[in-house]
């Protein structure tokens, strides 16, 4: 199979059903926080199905603890995230907090301090200069996250949108973490990156032609709320408390930034929109935040748009997109409410050399479970996609359709 066609799934997919309102530890949990699910734990009598669990695909008695969720999400020590506040008061759904800013490492516990300011993050721009630090508290203790490097037109990292028009480049930034005790062990006198106290904020999980870069994108307006992958506007406003969004390459916020289905986009795209993509992205197929996928599973899809230049469509041609010969099969289409129509579910397909996704107990495909989920929480099942939906016709009945490419 041709790498370009693996797409990594999710923004920390362990979701449940069945959720509280209170953290594994009983706290409550601020239902005005954006949240990615870490505090989600599910239904301790729904049957546990290991490969579900371990794939991060949400089964409904998945312990979701802060520690063990992640894949191409930001992470610091183990816990991973996507969204921070600049109220310095607020916290993330994992528990960290943006205190404040430093000019340097060295000024994080000293002078060089400054308070967030609203202007931080005006669309894709991040304006923390180079070198400087968000200085991030959880539990009483502090992680130092600098900003290394930006990118710039002369780098040849180039990451692109995959939507029109896919030549403008999206901007990254080397975000790396580091805590004062590893600080601590750099001898005196010895230059802070020549002591590798530094870890990159971004997993290094091998990823597909359609990623240029390991570094992370920086937006403002959405949040997602991940245990029902609920897409939501942000506000961007001085007069609010701003959250922004850190994604890494893979993840699902990443693949809504460069499809250009975010609110920083000049695209437009609104949130019915934005949200049949991510429920794409995530196998979200009822539309009640169960996802059925597995990451690095293959899949290709195609916007409605036309013609194919226009701004927000995905050409064809793009590696991510697909032309006549390169369809196997349907998965579905995506209207906002989960699945529209639903042909051949992306895990009842083969692709060597990647191990094949066995259905939950008692089902007998993918498909069968999907069904049964679906007629479980809507009161019915989806209908199929019918014969000739494509190339064009499918587009009366959603935003985007995805397919299982050929091997």
């Amino acid at each position: 199979m041709d790498m370009k066609h693996e797409i990594c799934c999710v923004l920390a997919l362990l979701f449940s059903l069945g959720c509280s309102d209170q953290s594994p530890d009983g706290a409550a949990v601020d239902p005005a926080v954006p949240d990615d699910g870490s505090h989600m734990t599910g239904d301790p009598a729904a049957p546990i199905d290991p490969l579900v669990c371990e794939q991060g695909l949400g089964a409904a008695s998945c312990d979701c603890s802060s520690n063990n969720c992640g894949l191409n999400s930001p992470v610091i020590d183990g816990v991973y995230f996507s969204q921070l506040s600049l109220a310095s008061t607020q916290r993330n759904s994992q528990g960290f907090r943006l205190e404040r800013f430093a000019s340097s490492v060295a000024q994080a516990d000293g002078g060089g301090q400054y308070a967030p300011t609203e202007d931080l993050v005006v669309g894709t721009d991040f304006k923390l200069p180079v070198g400087h630090v968000m200085v991030l508290e959880r539990d009483s203790k502090r992680t130092y996250v600098r900003l290394a490097e930006k990118w710039t037109t002369s780098n040849p990292e180039t990451q692109t949108y995959w939507a029109q028009p896919s030549s403008q480049p999206v901007p990254w930034y080397r975000l790396e973490y580091t805590t004062p005790e590893r600080l601590d062990q750099c001898p005196p006198g010895l230059p802070l990156d020549s002591c590798h106290v530094f870890t990159n904020l971004c997993p290094s999980h091998p990823l597909d032609d359609n990623w240029s870069t390991m570094q992370a994108f920086v937006y403002e307006g959405n949040s997602y709320t991940q245990q029902t992958i609920e897409v939501q506007s942000a506000p961007t406003t001085p007069s609010n408390a701003t959250w922004f969004t850190i994604a890494c390459p893979g993840s699902l916020p990443a693949k809504m930034l460069l499809t250009r289905r975010v609110n920083a986009d000049s695209y437009g795209a609104g949130l019915k929109e934005q949200q049949a993509f991510a429920d794409m992205w995530a196998g979200n197929y009822c539309g009640d935040g169960r996802v059925f996928t597995r990451p690095g599973w293959p899949l290709l899809i195609r916007t409605k748009i036309t013609p194919t230049w226009t701004l927000g469509s995905l050409d064809y041609t793009h590696s991510a997109s697909f032309t006549a010969g390169e369809v196997a099969s349907i998965d579905a289409v995506w209207n906002g409410d989960g699945a529209a129509c639903l042909n051949t579910p992306r895990l009842d397909t083969v692709h060597p050399p990647l191990d094949a996704a066995p259905p939950p107990a008692g089902a007998a495909s993918w498909y069968d479970s999907i069904q049964a989920h679906c007629l479980a929480v809507k009161g019915h099942t989806l209908p199929a996609c019918t014969a000739g939906i494509l190339p064009a016709s499918w587009g009366s009945k959603g935003f985007v359709i995805s397919v299982n490419p050929t091997p």
